[in-house]
């Protein structure tokens, strides 16, 4: 009985643990840095949009100067920001590596 016990809080840990270590990588996307000026959501200091002009992510960094890349083609790396999106808003990502994208 002691065995079977220890087997099943063995396998929750193992199972507890994994979802943590997926939850912390870093997830990849590309578009166009913008500003945030005016938006209907309250969150994110910028955007990465689509060639259109479509908010796809709303973005923080307290690593990295996002205005250095504003206005341009990148891929950020980041994780997204539980309890988000709200009010209508889009998910919210926390960039960790951002790297232009040349146009050339």
């Amino acid at each position: 009985m002691k065995k079977i016990f220890f087997l099943i809080l063995l396998t929750v840990l193992l199972f507890a643990c994994s979802s943590l270590l997926q939850s912390n990588e870093l997830m990849k996307y590309t578009g166009i840095i913008e500003r945030l000026e005016i938006s209907t959501w309250q969150y994110g200091t910028h955007t990465l949009n689509d060639g259109t002009g479509k908010v796809l992510f709303a973005l923080r960094s307290s690593d990295i100067d996002l205005n250095k890349y504003q206005n341009k083609k990148v891929i950020i790396w980041g994780n997204k920001i539980s309890g988000y999106p709200v009010d209508g808003g889009p998910v919210y990502i926390d960039v960790k590596k951002v790297e232009e994208i040349s146009t050339q």
